[in-house]
């Protein structure tokens, strides 16, 4: 099992459905208003506490892969955390 693998079911242990790999999802949260060109995450999660964003941290870090949290977007609610990552 690679480790990639093995944190997105780490991570969907934790979360359930609160950790999506749907192509709106990752293209969503893959672009913005630069001029870049979009980077779509490999998965986006959706903690709903201070406790789960301690739970991804530990996680990415055990196994590697690089992550970025977000805060609330206009019209949105809660916080986002997206992953990219990097074999």
């Amino acid at each position: 099992m690679t480790i990639v693998r093995q944190t997105f079911e780490a991570l969907a242990t934790l979360l359930g459905d609160r950790l999506s790999q749907s192509p709106s999802d990752l293209w969503l949260h893959g672009r913005n208003e630069s001029y870049f060109a979009p980077c779509p995450p490999d998965a986006v999660a959706y903690p709903v506490s201070t406790e789960e964003v301690s739970s991804l941290a530990r996680i990415c870090s055990h196994h590697g892969p690089p992550w970025l949290a977000g805060g609330p977007a206009p019209r949105s609610k809660g916080t986002r955390v997206r992953f990219k990552a990097v074999s």
